[in-house]
């Protein structure tokens, strides 16, 4: 067993986060916890009591600023026979939603909260890897699950609803409990960022004309590429380099993976570089660059915006990128080394 991966954090791990991360997490921690204070106030707990409302994006990293919006996902894990949200429980509660979010004058939901909806859990076992999965949603909200949550509401549904995504990763496990790879999830989560990059493609590819005559909108793309590189990079990366870490024990259980979603990305990242001389170099480099990102582009978006209208200030942000990416690419190795699960991570 690996010090520092399967325990509770420690001081060791916890002094590798760089000093304005963890002040940046303590204010995150106080815009979370108004909010989850809001929702247990104002939700009719009777009607769900089957449902866990969770945070991901910027709150679910715990990397929230003033300008940050909250990205929400609910699940619902009743079956038929115990009585799901009907559309008008369902309608309803995403009307105290933004209600509560706009209470607390957090930005509206992007989208025009096209992506606030109820999932149902025992659907999108069903759908895991089909072709309906990403078209409703349902790859995104578990998969950040996963990644990237922290529980707003009815943590004792949240932790099912995590066990039950876990069990379908590990649904080959019986027999296999001294020699388990976790190709599945491994898969699942590169599949997931390969999906954000197209994705990212075909926003921009649609308004190239725009683009090519709107600076301002170059900007706009500039910034959003960059929360690509840092931000979704940081949520993916930071839990495949954890799993091929822990494969160098010749198996990764159920267990490690419940225990790695209770940790944010940071944290993930942290307790690897406390794990080993060989990791700590490479982890350090991860968050140091890691923390430049959110001080100085994950504030206001107008800011941001601006900021990046110097040429200078672009050239520094792709150095800034470059260095990260060799991080991650250096921690990865050092993950990996003598496990065979980073073969999976590349092919």
């Amino acid at each position: 067993m690996k010090a520092g991966l399967r325990r509770s954090p420690t001081e060791r791990s916890c002094d590798l986060i760089p000093l304005d991360l963890r002040v940046r997490a303590r204010d995150s921690n106080k815009r979370f916890v108004a909010l989850k204070k809001s929702i247990a106030r104002q939700v009719n707990g009777s009607v769900l009591r089957r449902v866990c409302i969770y945070a991901t994006g910027s709150y679910g990293r715990g990397e929230a600023s003033p300008a940050s919006d909250a990205d929400l996902f609910m699940v619902d894990t009743a079956d038929e026979a115990e009585g799901r949200l009907s559309n008008i429980e369902q309608i309803l509660l995403r009307s105290q939603l933004i209600t509560i979010c706009r209470s607390l004058e957090l930005p509206e939901f992007s989208g025009d909260a096209e992506f606030l909806a109820v999932h149902c859990l025992s659907d999108m076992i069903k759908m895991l890897g089909g072709r309906q999965d990403d078209a409703v949603n349902a790859f995104t909200a578990r998969l950040l699950l996963l990644l990237e949550s922290r529980c707003l509401y009815n943590e004792r549904v949240y932790q099912e609803t995590v066990e039950a995504f876990v069990e379908e990763y590990f649904r080959d496990y019986e027999g296999k409990e001294d020699a388990f790879l976790p190709a599945f999830l491994v898969n699942d989560i590169v599949r997931y960022w390969k999906t954000v990059c197209l994705n990212y493609e075909y926003s921009r590819g649609k308004r190239l004309p725009e683009l090519r005559r709107d600076a301002s909108l170059r900007r706009e793309y500039k910034l959003k590429n960059l929360k690509l590189k840092f931000s979704r990079v940081m949520t993916c990366y930071s839990a495949l380099a954890t799993l091929t870490w822990l494969h160098r024990d010749g198996t990764v259980t159920p267990e490690d993976v419940t225990k790695m979603v209770l940790r944010s990305p940071i944290q993930r990242i942290a307790h690897l570089g406390s794990a080993g001389p060989a990791l700590r170099k490479p982890a350090v480099r991860v968050l140091e660059e890691y923390s430049w990102f959110v001080e100085t582009l994950t504030g206001d978006k107008a800011s941001s915006i601006k900021w990046l209208s110097r040429e200078s200030n672009v050239t520094k942000a792709d150095r800034h990128a470059h260095r990260y990416r060799e991080g991650f690419v250096d921690l990865l190795k050092a993950a990996g080394r003598e496990g065979e699960l980073l073969h999976y991570v590349l092919m």
